[in-house]
């Protein structure tokens, strides 16, 4: 009987110790509240990012977009901080050369009383705002009492990168006071600061240049390939008497002439421009004026104004404007064709061979005296080789085009004349 009242005791005092028990976690469940106010009833936010303007370490002055989607509807939202971290939970560690408290408020959509701009909070530690004493922190206020949630973004600037690659987490936390105390929604995105790629080629130094005979009536080639596909160098401006002979001269049954002019084909990618130059070249047989128009072999005069020779007295270097039966030879250019490309970058001629008008733009049949109708030359018998065209950048299939000019005087004796005039294209890259 004894043995059966011990139990009994025993069984009752178990029982009354669950009880104390349960009361106890009871009262702890109920003043848990006050403890954590403003925490437990936080919801996480959703739909959240952050995108970087720039991801390049160590940069500075880098902005970024927060985008979230605030699930609490029913508070006010007047605060904001930004925890800097190199891990997403535990404690926070700013990366380190980051710099994220000279971070400042650029603009904002989707909050309640979104036009009640938040600003950057200075000013000693406030509630949750710590970012006078914790440098990977940053606070931002605003005084707006209205409610709401929803989708918003929030866009800050000035944040200095970490100085190596990592990834940087940024924990968010949103308050409805100005105090930082009420914690509403929270959450934590993460964003990469990575090396550049740097990637490398290269455009190879070009040049193409043609030089050639045209007929007169023929059209321009369209491309260098073409040009050199001519396979055709010969000018030839017929019987040479007292009015002015200038090339391309029609042809006759009687004056031998080849209809033929000169073109200067030039393509390059030379970003400093192109010089095209000339000079004629050396006569391997005869005497004196070596450089001039003159008879294969001829035995001619020391002085170029000798007029009873069997060699051309040349054009002045700066230029001469013919006259009919006045010994006079030289060179024009008449005008530059850049239809066949993308630039019109020769534009530029010494007046000496600019032809009187100094007209140099493309234009159709240029090379004909009908449209084209000066008779200003020059010529450089120097051996030292002159400019015809130039320009200061890229030249795209440009042609230059060239007409040689002649008149005799009532003495200049008969012959077969000639001469070979050697072209240059000099690129600076």
């Amino acid at each position: 009987m004894q043995k059966y009242k011990i139990t009994d005791n025993a069984k009752k005092g178990a029982k009354s110790a669950l009880f104390i028990m349960q009361s106890a976690v009871i009262a702890i469940a109920a003043l848990l509240p006050m403890f954590t106010a403003g925490q437990v009833s936080a919801a996480q936010l959703t739909a959240r990012s952050a995108t970087l303007d720039n991801s390049k370490v160590s940069a500075t002055g880098v902005g970024i977009v927060f985008a979230y989607n605030l699930p609490t509807t029913a508070s006010a939202l007047q605060g904001i901080v930004y925890d800097f971290c190199t891990a997403p939970l535990g404690t926070c560690t700013l990366p380190t050369g980051m710099v994220v408290n000279a971070s400042t408020h650029v603009t904002q959509s989707g909050f309640p009383a979104n036009g009640t701009a938040f600003a950057t909070r200075t000013g000693a530690d406030l509630g949750a705002c710590l970012s006078t004493s914790q440098a990977y922190q940053r606070c931002f206020i605003r005084t707006a009492a209205t409610a709401g949630g929803g989708a918003v973004t929030h866009s800050i600037t000035g944040v200095t990168a970490p100085s190596s690659k990592q990834t940087v987490y940024i924990r968010i936390r949103v308050y409805s006071d100005a105090n930082y105390a009420t914690l509403v929604d929270s959450g934590t995105v993460a964003v990469a600061f990575v090396d550049q790629l740097v990637t490398n080629g290269r455009v190879q130094e070009r040049l193409d240049f043609c030089v050639a005979s045209i007929d007169a009536a023929a059209t321009l080639p369209t491309t260098i390939a073409l040009c050199s596909a001519l396979n055709s160098a010969s000018i030839d401006i017929g019987i040479i008497d007292n009015t002015i002979a200038v090339s391309p001269v029609a042809s006759t049954s009687t004056n031998g002439s080849n209809n033929k002019y000169g073109i200067l084909m030039a393509d390059t990618n030379a970003s400093g421009g192109l010089l095209v130059s000339y000079y004629p070249e050396l006569a391997g047989t005869g005497t004196n004026q070596l450089r001039d128009f003159r008879v294969t072999g001829a035995i001619c005069n020391a002085s170029n104004a000798n007029l009873l020779d069997q060699c051309f007295q040349e054009a002045s270097g700066s230029g001469s404007t013919f006259t009919g039966g006045t010994e006079m030879f030289g060179l024009q250019v008449p005008c530059i064709d850049t239809s066949n490309g993308t630039t019109t970058s020769l534009g530029s001629v010494p007046a000496a061979y600019s032809n009187t008008d100094n007209n140099t733009t493309s234009a159709a049949n240029c090379q004909n005296l009908g449209v084209d109708a000066g008779v200003k030359f020059a010529f450089n018998n120097s051996g030292t080789a002159a400019t015809l065209a130039s320009s200061t950048t890229v030249v795209d299939k440009e042609t230059v085009k060239v007409r040689f000019g002649a008149t005799a005087s009532a003495t200049t004796p008969t012959g077969a004349y000639t001469i070979t005039t050697t072209y240059i294209a000099t690129p600076t890259f």
